[in-house]
């Protein structure tokens, strides 16, 4: 019997689970903006899950990260992809938040699915950053450009970088310039 050769794929490289994180002021916004955030009575009681969980991943092996986000932020990311406003959405969002900083220069790359589940939605692969995005939120945008008839409609990769663009600020990633007025003199 001839003998097979079996040679083992390199192992995925599984990025840690991210916990979002609000400040005080950014959790009292979610629970009077989003009714996922009424669930709990106060900011305290917030903390406390998150701090239960991320010690619950501890606990099981797991290195979890936390990290703080912006509701606002979220709600435009919420917004343009389709994505949750719930505790899940937050997350996921959390995790692209992080990579975004620690790689803001890495190029984008969008892809049709349900975003708002961070345990199966992978934040990068490759170099990528991996935006999830509901087709019909894609449609929608693509077709005013159809309408409009002066651009090409964009194809999807243009608009997850928009997503980006319009959600994710990266401390590393310099700010835009303010458009020049010519209308005023100095």
């Amino acid at each position: 019997m001839p003998r097979q050769n079996f040679t083992r794929a390199a192992p995925r490289q599984i990025e840690p689970p991210v916990l979002a994180s609000l400040a005080r002021r950014d959790f009292a916004h979610a629970q009077a903006r989003a009714p996922g955030f009424a669930l709990w009575r106060d900011f305290d009681e917030f903390l406390q899950e998150r701090d239960a969980l991320f010690l619950g991943y501890g606990v099981s092996g797991v290195t979890a990260r936390v990290q703080r986000v912006p509701f606002d932020a979220f709600e435009r990311w919420a917004r343009l992809t389709g994505a949750p406003v719930d505790l899940n959405g937050l997350d996921e969002f959390a995790a692209h938040w992080r990579w975004r900083c620690g790689h803001p220069l890495a190029p984008v790359t969008g892809r049709f699915g349900a975003p708002g589940d961070p345990e199966r939605n992978a934040v990068a692969a490759a170099g990528l950053q991996l935006i999830c995005i509901r087709p019909e939120i894609y449609v929608r945008w693509r077709d005013e450009y159809v309408r409009s008839g002066l651009f090409a409609p964009p194809d999807i990769d243009v608009y997850a970088a928009h997503v980006v663009d319009c959600s994710i600020v990266s401390a590393r990633r310099p700010a835009r310039r303010p458009a020049l007025n010519s209308a005023s003199k100095s």
